[in-house]
């Protein structure tokens, strides 16, 4: 388990790399280029309120919930999401 967090971790400190590089690099693609590096940097999925039968989630970056299956990425902004704990499994 700790060993995928330093993964995780090093994973994200990379991406942040990346983004630092590009940001003003004067490149028409620069803010492309960033918001694509930024959805992969994993955010913590949100359980939806309110829930009667079934697990609902939300995206924490365009807020789009869906219920069921646990996504690796989300379906409507492609944004890489998180799951912590037994709550959420992945």
């Amino acid at each position: 388990m700790a060993e995928k967090w330093r993964e995780t971790i090093w994973e994200n400190e990379k991406l942040r790399e990346v983004i630092e590089y590009f940001n003003g690099y004067g490149s028409p693609y620069d803010e492309l280029i960033i918001e694509l590096v930024e959805k992969e940097i994993s955010k913590k999925v949100l359980k939806s309120k309110g829930q009667i039968i079934v697990n609902q989630y939300k995206c924490p970056n365009c807020k789009r919930q869906w219920s069921g299956s646990k996504w690796g990425y989300c379906h409507e902004c492609g944004q890489k999401l998180y799951w912590e704990g037994d709550n959420y499994g992945r």
